[in-house]
This record gives structure tokens, sequence and C-alpha cells, in this order.
């Protein structure tokens, strides 16, 4: 094949046929027909049908939010019904670009939600390692074969973007979902040229790392067909005002997260065991990537004058882990703080906490651990950073400055003093998850995405 080949549009007899669509947008009607469409290429679909919102349309299932909250399926996607994927020839071949996934964390789990939770029936996906494998490209590879490795380290060079094209071109590719800043570069500067759209998921507002060439990057590569999905509205934000995208190509899609059933949780006591933590005692904690824009050292400072009662749980690691370490030393903190390093079984660390710090100071686009937290009935406090205070709300949790110490030691000191409201709170905890963020949630509006791009 001719490299002049590669960037042609894709016009095979295989391709996606479109969906047929509701001609509303919303089950009962309260969004309008007329809603603005958030793709720029496009409109209403050429021979879009009403539709009844038979069982598994997408149309059929609310919420039932309070809050005034739209899922975003209902905005975007004018509702795509499952009933009708008998038009479609095969499932839409959708990768999954991903630099690397050596951090783990929140990302990491967002992509297995989606490799999980999204139907199989509809979806094809396949997650491609441009740059790094590891652990997690192995366990990806044995959970999906079209995994792959392509070892792409830069796409400053036209021979890497020429490799992608070949790639996606001879995969017969549908849609690319990009993750990250790397591969959202990467992956907008091929497709645009092989016919696909894009979907990019961005994951923070990164104030305190772009610069100049990164906004002017973001804003001129998001004008080809395609769709940038932000975590909060704080990342959406950031997005429109500070890349300049325009509004119309970005939407919001809150990440969640899918946990056993209550039954099947851990108890307190073998949690508790598990970390070598007092059953009597209070126990604060949070789990995080212990880098300095994590702000741990915050939760350290608050816990002096709170001891010996309450304990602190740690879990993670990173390049302040050693730090952080002899800074709670110096603060006379002892045994009462247990640095986990990474950990597996997270769960098990949130069933040992009663509070639930996010210490977050310079940038948080959503954090998933707190979204856990949640999941699992851990009231919460957090820093007024980013999508924490789109996360947890003051009805079920507290607000706390990144910058003073002092406010975090009053907010602990008060839960400690008052266990039937913090009790009450971890209820209201798990309800706010259970309405708003569960992998479902964050799967469904994923899916209407996906059906916008892909139909013709």
């Amino acid at each position: 094949m001719a490299a002049s080949d590669l960037f042609q549009p894709r016009n095979d007899a295989a391709a996606v046929a479109p969906r047929r669509l509701c001609a509303s947008g919303d089950p009962d009607g309260s969004i309008p027909r007329d809603t603005p469409d958030p793709v720029a290429a496009g409109g209403e679909a050429a021979g879009a049908v009403a539709c009844r919102h038979q069982p598994g349309c997408a149309g059929s299932e609310d919420r039932n939010s309070t809050d005034g909250r739209v899922p975003l399926w209902r905005l975007i996607d004018k509702s795509v019904c499952a009933a009708d994927s008998s038009v479609m020839p095969r499932p839409a071949r959708v990768v999954h670009l991903i630099e690397n996934l050596a951090w783990g964390g929140g990302i990491e789990t967002v992509l297995w939600e989606f490799l999980r939770g999204i139907s199989k029936d509809r979806f094809q996906q396949m997650p491609w390692f441009l740059y790094q494998a590891g652990p997690s490209f192995e366990r990806m590879r044995e959970a999906i074969p079209e995994t792959r490795f392509l070892n792409l380290p830069t796409y400053h060079r036209p021979r890497p973007l020429l490799r992608l094209a070949k790639e996606l071109r001879t995969a017969k590719v549908d849609l690319v979902h990009l993750h990250g800043y790397f591969s959202g570069t990467f992956g907008r500067l091929v497709t645009p040229w092989i016919g696909l759209p894009w979907v990019y998921s961005l994951y923070s507002h990164y104030e305190d790392t772009y610069r100049w060439r990164h906004y002017l990057t973001e804003q001129i590569l998001s004008k080809s067909r395609g769709l940038v999905v932000a975590c909060s509205e704080v990342v959406r934000e950031f997005a429109v005002q500070r890349c300049g995208i325009s509004p119309s190509k970005v939407v919001v899609n809150y990440e969640g997260i899918t946990v056993p059933d209550e039954s099947e949780w851990p108890s307190v006591d073998t949690a508790r065991r598990a970390f070598n933590l007092p059953r009597e005692a209070f126990v604060v904690g949070t789990v995080t990537r212990l880098y300095p824009a994590k702000n741990t050292r915050l939760l350290l400072d608050a816990a002096e004058g709170l001891l010996p009662s309450c304990h602190l749980l740690i879990a993670g690691e990173g390049p302040e882990l050693e730090e952080l370490q002899q800074v709670a030393q110096r603060l006379g903190l002892g045994r009462q703080v247990h640095f986990t390093g990474l950990i597996t079984d997270v769960p098990k660390a949130l069933r040992a906490m009663d509070l639930f710090v996010q210490t977050s100071r310079i940038r948080e686009g959503f954090s998933i651990a707190l979204v856990e937290a949640m999941a699992y009935a851990t009231p919460c406090a957090v820093t007024t950073v980013g999508g924490n205070v789109e996360a947890v709300t003051q009805d079920v949790g507290w607000w706390v400055s990144p910058d003073d110490p002092g406010e975090l030691h009053r907010v602990i000191r008060y839960a400690m003093d008052h266990r039937e409201e913090l009790a009450r709170k971890g209820r209201s905890t798990r309800e706010w998850y259970l309405n708003h963020f569960t992998g479902r949630h964050m799967v469904r509006g994923m899916e209407a995405v996906y059906d916008r791009l892909i139909r013709k």
C-alpha cells in the first residue's frame, strides 16, 4: 500500500451502517427536540425515526435524578435504540489508543470499566498501547486477545504517523477512542486523513503543565470530526475557555465504577486486621499516588493533636513516599500512620476507613478513588479543587481548603465527635454514588457518544 493511499477516507462495504435514532432525546419530553447537536459534523441523522422507547432502548431508563442533572445519553444521542442494532452488519470496531498505563490509577480503572461494560454485541473494543507495555498490557491481552503494542514513541516524525494510519485501516476500525494528551495528539493527527471519527477523553485540567503549544495543539486538532469527553464540568471549562475548543465539541461524562453488592464487601474487622489497625481507632485515610499535586502532606499536618485515638491509612506509592514517611516521624505521628505502598485490594483499604480524604492542591479532574470511596459508603472530606466539589456535595461530605491543615483538622475532629452524623453521611454518600457515578452511568454515556459519531 502506498503512503498516499493510507490517508484516504474509508468507503468499504464492511463499514458500519447508520443506526436509526429516536426523534426525541428524552422519554418524558423534558429535553426539547431541538437540543443543539454537540458534534460539529452532523446534526440530525438522515432518516431518524420516532421511537416509543421499547425495553432495551437507551431512552427507557431514568436515573431518577433529583438535582437537575441530565444523563449524557439523553442530551447527546437523541437516544439510540439497542432494539435497532439489527441494522448493523457487525459490531463497530473501537480502538482504545493508550500511551501507557505505567502509573495505573484512575485511567486504568476507567478503561477496564469500558472494556467490561460496553456492549459487546454493538462494539468490538481493541486496546492498543502506543509506547510502553508492562503489567497492564499483559493483563489486558489475557482478557482481550486484540490488545496490541505498537511501539510508536513519537508523533513528531512522519513514519510513526504513517504506521498508525496503516494499522487503523488494516484493522477496519470505525472509531478511535483516545486516552490522554499523547494519544489524543497522536490520534487526531492521523484520523482526519483516513476518515475516522475520534473520541478524546480529557481526564484533567492541566494549567500547571500545559504551555502555549499544548493549548494551540488542543484547539487545532479538535476541529476535525470527533468529540472531547471531559470527566467533569471543571475539565470542560478548561477545554473550552483555556484550550479554545468549540463548546459544541465538548461534553461531560462523569467517571464511574462498578463495585460488588454490599453482601460481598469485606467486613471492617477483616479490613483493619489486614492493615494492622486497631478495631476501636478512628481511621482517616486516602488512596492516591504520592506526588506533589496530590498534596498528601496536608493530611499529615492536619493529624497533629488527634492522637492517639486517630490513625491514618495512606495507600499508594510514588516519588514522595520516603519524604512523607520522614515528615510523619518529625511530626511525632510514629505508629499512628500506616503507609501501605501500592495495594491491589482498594476495597479493603476503604472499608478500614471511617473517613476518606482527597487532598489535591493543584488540579483534580475527577478522582476515581473518591468515587470508589463513595461506592463503599465511606464519608468523604475533599479539597475545593477541580471536580472534587462536583463529586461530593456538602450534603454528603465536607469541603476543605487545600492550603489549610487546620480546617481539615477541625473536620476530622468533628467527625470523630459526631458518629451518628458520620454514619448518616456514609449512607447518603452511597446513595449519591448509586444515582450518579456507577460504572453503568459512565458506560451508557460513552456508548451514546460512540453511536453519535459512528453513524453516517
